[in-house]
């Protein structure tokens, strides 16, 4: 491996980047310093974390905010044929002796040597000890148990700033769609702030496919830009992409419909739909809807070699996933039974999409053209222009400019008569405990379950109450005194259901044990004034989350697609607002009444020993 890393450094160095190489990585760094779309996380507060990298050591903390001139004299220096990259190349990497090469080794026995050793190092400090030491050892750990279960006083707390209830807004904030049919196909129109950049997302109706070929979906998504084109290869397209645009990628939207009536519902009438998502200036936008047509219509999925390595890479990130993100699993597995959303997800993403993975990549390698005959139905099925939807998100000015690139768009685009098909994905009834073994130290133990019945309605005040249980209550007891690195809860109004998660847990049957504990938290503690309010602050916080404009334009999107009213989110936020103590004892109640089952991902050992003391067994399941 190291060889092979030095054998293209060196082979690159000598031959010099490819110019559409350089062209592409330029355009893409230009475009993302113009565009500084930090996503959900705040604007103000990623230039200050920009300004401290420099100021921290005196300098001016404004100076690595500034890119025009830097940017300016790479371009100077790259037009001029410098070797400006593999001159660093050569200095920085080939020719620097300060280097490592570290080659890692999995023991199966680690765990339990670790573990051994530890026990003979405490063993040989306690002999060592007085007992007037050991009984210090004893008193200390008390004190900090009972300061990490004590609560900060009111007075401690009031030394805070903080916003009141008076400082909120009581009326949300609108998102509007401009909705217009434009030969057969549905398109929605955003006005935002966008600095003449268009954000441009092409859905395509997931409905029309069979549910057993909707695991198929995360193959097929990255096919589109991973396996070339009829007309150029997948290097070649990516590099395309990058000198032509902003970026490309390609997305799945999965979402229960909001009912008119705001109850409970069954989570089976869904809206489900692949996004092609693309950004580009204006000026490029043909270039944009160019190469959104060359993928769905050209893509090569006849590209046997390229689907194989793919299929080989997701396999491994599956299987390195459940190790660092076990909740995940154990969320989706605990949603997966009653409801038509958690059996396509588990079966798209969860422990079933891994056995899937596994089988799939045996079939490509060994009789592919079953495969690749599965890939080209789908997207004939997929390519039915009627049901397709554009989004459309960037200023007044660029959605003008745009209009002819959009029209050529819609005319080029085929449509499918392929009939739709019904085979469903096989339902999950599951009522036990599962335990996943793999090899960690660690567990993410899950525990959930319906708390409300189809058809009840239920109140905003559901999110502050869940929204404090996570920052209070599971923060104190999974992480602070369980020594998890997170503890959370998630609550569906839609579904009624409520889920608990940790994550990289040491305890398992404790954990359980906190979470059973969290209904009587809630019916029996005492919730001041300050407490209340900040709780709601925070939930109402959650609905007024910062949006890029690309992000308002797909929120305005994903609210016309589940039918959700402004009307129904000023009812669910004036609900907020109207949070009392006694809706936190009453959801306290609701809890106390949960029936659910646990999933826990974890350790062999932690499963193992939670059986032995606990006469609520797991399954066992070994994945890895």
């Amino acid at each position: 491996m190291e060889e092979l890393v030095f054998d293209i450094l060196k082979q690159i160095v000598e031959d010099g980047f490819d110019q559409s190489a350089l062209d592409a990585s330029m355009n893409s760094l230009e475009f993302r310093l113009r565009e500084f779309n930090t996503g959900s996380f705040p604007k103000g507060l990623s230039m200050m974390l920009g300004a401290m990298s420099g100021w921290i050591y005196d300098r001016d903390p404004l100076e690595p905010l500034r890119f025009e001139d830097a940017l300016a004299e790479l371009k100077s220096d790259l037009a001029e044929n410098k070797p400006v990259f593999t001159d660093m190349m050569t200095s920085l990497l080939l020719e620097n002796e300060h280097r490592v090469t570290v080659e890692m080794v999995p023991d199966t026995e680690l765990e339990a040597r670790q573990e051994e050793e530890e026990a003979s190092r405490l063993a040989d400090i306690k002999s060592q000890m007085t007992d007037q030491e050991i009984n210090d050892v004893i008193a200390e750990t008390a004190r900090l148990m009972e300061a990490q279960a004590t609560h900060d006083s009111p007075e401690d707390l009031a030394t805070i700033p903080a916003l009141s209830l008076s400082d909120l807004p009581t009326k949300v904030i609108e998102l509007h769609n401009e909705v217009s049919i434009e030969q057969g196909v549905t398109v929605l129109r955003h006005d935002v702030p966008s600095n003449g950049i268009l954000y441009a997302d092409v859905g395509l109706d997931l409905s029309r496919l069979p549910e057993v070929d909707l695991p198929y979906m995360g193959l097929f998504a990255r096919c589109l830009t991973e396996t070339g084109t009829d007309k150029e290869d997948s290097v070649s397209l990516s590099r395309r992409i990058g000198s032509k645009t902003g970026g490309l990628g390609v997305s799945v939207l999965r979402e229960v419909k909001i009912p008119a009536d705001n109850v409970v519902v069954a989570g089976d009438d869904l809206v489900q739909r692949l996004f092609v998502r693309g950004k580009a200036v204006a000026s490029s936008s043909e270039d944009l809807f160019d190469i959104v047509t060359d993928i769905l219509t050209g893509a090569q999925l006849n590209n046997q070699k390229r689907v194989v390595e793919m299929l080989k890479e997701s396999k491994a990130r599956q299987e390195s996933s459940l190790v660092s993100a076990g909740h995940s699993y154990a969320a989706m597995r605990l949603a997966s039974s009653g409801s038509k959303l958690g059996k396509i997800n588990e079966h798209t993403a969860g422990v079933e999409y891994l056995k899937f993975i596994r089988e799939l990549l045996v079939t490509a390698e060994n009789d592919w053209p079953i495969v690749q005959a599965r890939l080209e139905a789908i997207r004939s099925t997929l390519l039915h222009k009627p049901s397709m939807l554009i989004n459309l998100s960037g200023d007044a000015a660029t959605l003008k400019t745009i209009e002819p690139s959009l029209q050529s768009f819609l005319e080029g685009m085929p449509t499918s008569e392929t009939s739709l098909l019904t085979t469903s994905l096989p339902d999950f009834s599951q009522s036990g405990n599962e335990g996943y073994v793999v090899p960690t130290q660690v567990n993410y133990v899950g525990k959930g379950g319906r708390i409300f019945d189809i058809g009840e309605k239920i109140s905003g005040s559901s999110s502050v109450v869940a929204r404090s249980l996570r920052t209070g209550y599971l923060w104190d007891t999974v992480r602070v005194m369980g020594g998890a690195y997170g503890g959370m809860c998630s609550f569906s109004a839609l579904r009624g259901t409520f889920t608990f998660l940790s994550y990289r847990d040491p305890n398992l049957l404790g954990t359980i044990k906190n979470y059973d504990g969290a209904g009587e938290f809630l019916q029996t503690s005492k919730l001041t004034d300050e407490a209340l309010s900040q709780a709601i602050i925070g939930a109402v916080g959650d609905m007024d989350s910062p949006l890029a404009p690309d992000a308002k334009g797909w929120e305005a999107m994903r609210r016309y697609l589940v039918e959700e009213t402004s009307e129904q989110r000023q009812d669910w936020r004036e609900e907020i607002l109207g949070t009392t103590r006694s809706d936190f004892v009453e959801f306290g109640e609701r809890l106390d009444g949960l029936k659910g089952r646990s999933v826990v991902v974890g350790s062999k050992k932690a499963l193992e020993e939670a059986n032995s003391a606990s006469d609520d067994k797991y399954d066992l399941i070994e994945l890895l």
